[in-house]
């Protein structure tokens, strides 16, 4: 899985190359989804069905997730803005306490979304998804760490 994913980030390089860097951003994270998505399908042994109603509930828990992720964004800046102003103490606090809550509804958003699967895969299935989920996360955060690492010697 590992050299597949690699040689299509290798065949992908000299067209993105050429392209503004949010452009490459958007390109580069549609063609991981789209890798994603058909190796899910071959992982899991989906079906059409299937995949088209694992798909749905999957996009909707994603758009969920990021959501939360813009949240917790924002308090993070304003988080941020507080830290230097001593007179914002019981602010700062009201927004620490705002995160960790969020943390936790990032956490229950998560578990509802897998035990909302138990209707459409089996528990193998289940498993081999948070399985795939971890792995393919981690292949793909090397991958673009050595890139950027080799691209020019530093971080962007």
């Amino acid at each position: 899985m590992k050299k597949l994913i690699f040689i299509i980030i290798v065949l992908f390089i000299p067209s993105l190359i050429a392209q503004n860097k949010m452009k490459i951003h958007k390109d580069q994270m549609n063609k991981f989804e789209q890798l994603e998505k058909l190796k899910l399908i071959e992982v899991l042994n989906l079906d059409e069905e299937t995949t088209l109603r694992f798909f749905a509930r999957l996009n909707e828990h994603r758009k969920k997730m990021e959501g939360l992720k813009k949240e917790a964004d924002n308090i993070l800046d304003k988080m941020n803005e507080l830290i230097n102003d001593k007179d914002k103490k019981a602010e700062l606090n009201k927004n620490i306490n705002s995160y960790l809550a969020l943390g936790e509804k990032v956490t229950s958003t998560r578990s509802e979304f897998i035990n909302s699967l138990r209707d459409i895969l089996t528990e193998e299935q289940i498993t081999k998804f948070l399985i795939f989920e971890m792995k393919f996360r981690e292949d793909i955060k090397g991958m673009l760490f050595k890139m950027r690492k080799k691209s020019n010697g530093m971080f962007p």
